[in-house]
């Protein structure tokens, strides 16, 4: 992907903003595996964190005119660019995140409170 077809999908967001809402999704280590869990938040929050979220993406990328899009295998000491994640084999700490690909329904995190 180039830096131009990345702000041409940003665009599209932020044009886009009402079409969406943002979520938080949390991973939990635990000795069975990561979990993924969705935050529990409240739709003016959902609202605020997403605007915020669209503002920063406009600001750092968009409107970025020295940002640079490149492999991450043609990772070097430039400063002021974006890497896409070209290998094939994925970094086991990273392996949870296919699970947003197979699934959209996470269950929310809830934490128990014991005085």
């Amino acid at each position: 992907m180039n830096k131009t077809e990345l702000v041409n999908i940003i665009k599209n967001f932020i044009d886009n903003h009402n079409g969406f809402v943002a979520e938080i999704l949390f991973v939990l280590r635990n000795p069975e595996g990561d979990i993924l869990k969705r935050a529990d938040i409240e739709i003016v929050a959902q609202t605020n964190v997403k605007n915020e979220f669209l503002e920063k993406l406009n600001e750092r990328i968009v409107s970025n005119e020295d940002l640079s899009v490149l492999p991450i295998s043609n990772i070097d000491e430039r400063k002021n660019v974006l890497f896409e994640y070209d290998l094939e084999q994925i970094p086991a700490g990273l392996k949870i995140l296919e699970e947003l690909q197979r699934t959209e329904d996470f269950p929310f995190f809830r934490s128990i409170l014991i005085v």
